[in-house]
Order: structure tokens, then sequence, then C-alpha cells
């Protein structure tokens, strides 16, 4: 019942919000693959797509970051 209706991006939102307030410079998330709704959700929030990646979790994930605008 909650898809669609934006709470993903609300809460992804103020995650970040929270995230600036303690002066972290960047953020990154990385989603499986094949979860193009979280991948939208990245994007959604100013999130940048960086490619596919190893560096975590021992498996392929796409990579997004974002850095605190000055």
């Amino acid at each position: 019942d909650a898809w669609g209706r934006g709470f993903a991006s609300a809460g992804a939102r103020a995650v970040l919000d929270e995230a600036w307030a303690a002066g972290l410079e960047r953020i990154v998330a990385v989603t499986h693959p094949d979860n193009v709704a979280s991948q939208r959700v990245c994007a959604r929030i100013g999130m940048r797509a960086q490619g596919r990646t190893h560096l975590y979790y021992d498996a392929e994930c796409e990579l997004f970051d974002i850095r605190r605008e000055p």
C-alpha cells in the first residue's frame, strides 16, 4: 500500500539532512543492480550514479553518491 507514495524518498531525504547536520561531506548508497526502484529513490534525492562496484558487501552493486554543497 505504501509503494508510490514517496515514503522512501522522504525517508532518504531525512537521512541526508541528518548526515549534513552531522558534518559529513559525502554520502554513498549502493543498490542491487536489479533494484530499479531504489536507484530511482537515489536519483530523486540528488544522488548521482557512479556505476557498478564490488567495494561493498562482497557483491556487485550500483553505486550512488552525493557531496555536500558548498
